[in-house]
């Protein structure tokens, strides 16, 4: 593998573990300062909605003014992100501001990175995303082993030690080739906000890419609840915080693991049905875990869950790269992330909310169910 893309992927691999290591246990660190339910899913909803406003513009600047461009933004907001969270320890509102930070970071590494190894190594897609999902399946754990012994205010300042290391890889990506395929930066004056977003949504024409963006809309829902309302979940069952990481880890390491197997797969099952099936079984086993109290059926359908909809990211960015030029590869990442994110945060605020009203494991169930649902409705109108 060339230079330039093995430092993307170092520069992903530290991305994904400073974000893993916190994002999974800001509600336990919102339930453990006094906030309530409702305050913690817009904690959360916040750095969502950040992706899904901002996913389609990175997406385009990454086409207009470079790729290695928007990775530096990435880069610096990633620095000041992690740093605002150390500062919001004193003061707790400033998680707002680091979540937007951080929300700004990983639309980056969601929208240019997947188009830059897309534009200069397609074939490295599922490598990629087998490194990058198992550095966050290992520092899920990890960040849940030492918030439980060291706690939030270490963890925080060790997301921050990684943002610098981070920082100096994009410099030496600045220096390396080949240089960006960017069109003329005098593009950018021509541009736009409601142009961006018309000329994005116009690709919702191609029927690969309305799928894969329907899809990510739903797996994304489903990701949230992975992250915001399950460690709840089993906090309220008593497990303790290397407890909830080792059942996220068993989630994302076979999910993680099957995405080197996506091309076999592919060679004997349509990407269609994939994403079909996969995320009809994702929202069963949402459905299911409510119901579960005992660490070893929690983590065999984690186990479930994660195999069902660990092909997604492989095949999702095929179907992308597949169904638009190089040229507005980044736009076409931006949608498929701006979809997604949407349903990160629809889902994340309507199923706290009912959280709050009923319960959690209800509210757990519930969004498994709008998944399937969803599932059937986007094979309807797509038939």
């Amino acid at each position: 593998m060339k230079k330039h893309l093995w430092l993307i992927i170092l520069f992903s691999i530290f991305s994904t573990l400073l974000v893993a290591m916190i994002l999974p246990y800001i509600p336990l660190y919102g339930k453990d300062i006094g906030l309530p339910v409702v305050i913690i899913g817009y904690v959360i909803a916040v750095y969502h909605l950040v992706q899904v406003i901002g996913r389609i513009p990175l997406g385009t600047l990454s086409d207009v003014i470079g790729y290695r461009t928007v990775i530096g933004i990435g880069g610096a907001s990633l620095f000041l992100g992690t740093g605002t969270y150390i500062l919001s320890s004193s003061f707790w509102p400033l998680m707002f501001l680091a979540q937007i930070l951080l929300g700004i970071a990983v639309s980056m590494t969601y929208v240019t990175i997947p188009a830059y190894i897309t534009h200069f190594g397609q074939e490295k897609v599922p490598i990629y995303t087998f490194i990058m999902g198992w550095a966050y399946t290992l520092a899920v754990p990890l960040g849940g082993f030492l918030k439980e012994t060291m706690g939030m205010d270490f963890l925080f300042s060790l997301a921050f030690i990684f943002s610098i290391p981070a920082l100096l890889i994009v410099v030496l990506l600045w220096k390396t080739k080949p240089s960006d395929d960017k069109n003329n930066v005098k593009k950018l004056n021509s541009l736009s906000v409601i142009s961006v977003y018309k000329s994005a949504f116009k690709t919702l024409e191609n029927p690969k890419v309305l799928r894969a963006c329907l899809y990510s809309f739903l797996m994304f829902m489903n990701f949230t609840i992975g992250f915001s309302l399950f460690p709840l979940r089993l906090s309220g069952i008593g497990l303790t915080a290397t407890l909830i990481g080792l059942v996220q880890f068993s989630r994302m390491g076979t999910g993680s693991s099957v995405r080197l197997l996506s091309k076999k797969i592919e060679g004997k099952i349509n990407r269609e049905k994939i994403l079909t099936f996969g995320t009809a079984i994702v929202g069963l086993s949402l459905v299911l875990i409510p119901m579960l109290e005992s660490l070893v059926t929690l983590i065999l359908i984690s186990i479930i869950w994660g195999l069902s909809g660990g092909l997604y990211a492989p095949i999702v960015f095929d179907m992308i790269a597949d169904s638009t030029e190089i040229k507005d590869r980044g736009r076409g990442m931006g949608l498929r992330g701006t979809m997604g994110t949407l349903g990160s945060s629809l889902g994340v605020i309507c199923f706290s909310n009912i959280a709050d009203i009923l319960s959690i494991p209800i509210s757990i169930s519930l969004a498994g169910v709008a998944i399937v649902i969803g599932v059937i409705l986007i094979e309807i109108l797509l038939r």
